[in-house]
């Protein structure tokens, strides 16, 4: 798979999309979000599903909860039905604060772990994603690069640290791997973390570094 020309072209079509007025959710009785023993009715919110088996994209209301448990139902905005999305058939979902002139988040289907994940950062075919439905904290984030998947973060790590939040142990990778002294004061965000680890990684790349 040509992960680099697959998201050039996801992004080509986020550009192309024109603005929506999705049907009013209110007006519609959304299953219950389950997890495990727990029930609620989250906030609905617009988004876009690009499909990997054919050039359609379905767009309506999505429950980004409901991403984050590998459960892909969408309100579609031109038949007012549900729809629910098998992980094999989706190559990203877009989902909007607001309107679709908000802030947004992007979750792609990376193959791997059977999970969307979430986008942090990308340039030149390098990204930071984050596992939308984690089991620990093992695994949770990882580096793709053109030649392999680099996990950021590692349970032990976790315990014996005792992390309470991704900016610790994303420092400690980045001082391991890039040999830096930057510290968590050098940062104003998590994405500034993550964009930071993107580009030490090219630099690694177009010096030769590739593993």
């Amino acid at each position: 798979m040509n992960t680099r020309a697959i998201v050039l072209k996801i992004q080509l079509l986020f550009l192309l999309l024109p603005a929506f007025s999705a049907a009013k959710g209110q007006e519609v009785k959304w299953p219950p979000h389950r997890f495990g023993s727990q029930t609620s009715y989250p906030p609905i919110q617009r988004g876009y599903i690009f499909l990997d088996a054919a050039t359609d994209t379905v767009k309506g209301l999505i429950r980004q909860a409901d991403i984050s448990i590998g459960n892909y139902l969408i309100l579609d905005s031109a038949t007012k039905t549900f729809g629910a999305l098998d992980l094999s058939d989706i190559v990203a979902i877009r989902v909007f604060s607001g309107n679709t002139n908000d802030f947004y988040t992007d979750y792609f289907n990376i193959h791997y772990q059977s999970s969307l994940w979430r986008l942090w950062a990308r340039k030149d075919g390098v990204a930071v994603y984050e596992n939308t439905y984690p089991t620990a904290p093992g695994g949770r984030m990882v580096l793709v690069t053109p030649y392999r998947k680099i996990k950021l973060l590692h349970f032990m790590s976790f315990l014996l640290h005792n992390d309470s939040g991704l900016d610790a142990p994303l420092i400690r990778f980045i001082h391991k791997r890039y040999q830096t002294n930057v510290s968590i004061a050098n940062f104003k965000s998590t994405t500034d973390v993550c964009a930071y680890i993107v580009e030490k990684e090219n630099e690694r790349i177009k010096s030769g570094q590739v593993r």
